[in-house]
């Protein structure tokens, strides 16, 4: 779940809480989940799902900044999150930039997590080679028995991203592929609205 922190009185953020509200009220499993495309320096593109945790004017999640992926938001702040909730047929892109947050907004949300989560990001090297699954568990065992008694510190290498919107495409399943797709594109201060060919 996500949580909205503040009442954005624009379109496109009305448009998707009420988008997600519809697919919360269906029960929509793992409705936080979004996928990131970024473009690393040799312009490769790359995928994979994170989870959304706070809905302000930006859409923020939390990751390892040294991970591959932290290396392509180091290297090109331009990105892609798209939603698909299942529940309502309902497709959500959105382009823009990334920056990371504040360190005293991800320390404070830090401190809000589970005890084994933090383990595991404290233990993590994300993306980096193992040589087997099982190495992994010992770390986290040893790691967890270490803190087990101790306040924990949030790693450097771990914390907010935050998402700035420059369009929203509010796509949604039509019979007979009549789909319905609706775009916001940011033009200076303003959302200008507009609708596409399926």
């Amino acid at each position: 779940m996500i949580e909205f922190t503040e009442v954005v009185n624009q379109e496109p953020y009305i448009y998707f809480k009420d988008c997600y509200d519809k697919a919360y009220a269906l029960e929509q499993r793992n409705i936080e989940a979004a996928s990131l495309s970024t473009i690393s320096l040799g312009l490769k593109p790359s995928s994979r799902f994170i989870n959304v945790k706070y809905i302000t004017k930006k859409f923020i999640f939390f990751s390892n900044y040294q991970s591959q992926k932290g290396q392509d938001i180091d290297d090109n702040k331009n990105i892609c999150l798209l939603f698909f909730w299942n529940k309502t047929n309902t497709q959500i892109r959105i382009e823009g930039t990334i920056d990371r947050s504040s360190e005293v907004f991800s320390n404070k949300h830090f401190l809000k997590r589970e005890f084994n989560k933090n383990i595991s990001a404290i233990i993590s090297k994300q993306s980096a080679r193992l040589s087997s699954y099982k190495e992994l568990e010992n770390e986290f065992d040893l790691a967890a028995k270490n803190y087990k008694d101790k306040s924990l510190e949030r790693p450097s290498n771990w914390g907010g991203y935050e998402i700035t919107p420059s369009s929203f495409e509010f796509w949604n399943g039509s019979d007979f592929r009549l789909n319905k797709r609706l775009k916001y594109t940011l033009v200076k201060d303003s959302w200008r609205k507009c609708f596409l060919q399926p």
